[in-house]
């Protein structure tokens, strides 16, 4: 897991996206993908990952947030 004070994001965009590649539509890869494309500043990716996130799980929580936060 990477932590917020990390400048490991850009090694966890690799990963969250192989893992996306593995299971597409799962909603808590979506979620992660979200919140590390927020911490990159990719704000329109960040947003596309959580909508598809609550697509998949409308009552996910972290998904909410994390559209709140972009």
């Amino acid at each position: 897991m990477v932590h917020a004070e990390s400048s490991q994001w850009p090694e966890a965009l690799r990963y969250v996206g192989r893992a996306l590649d593995g299971a597409p539509d799962d909603p808590a890869i979506l979620t992660f993908a979200g919140h590390v494309h927020r911490e990159l500043g990719a704000w329109g990716e960040a947003e596309a990952h959580f909508e598809r996130a609550l697509a998949a799980d409308p009552f996910l929580p972290e998904a909410h947030l994390g559209l709140a936060e972009v």
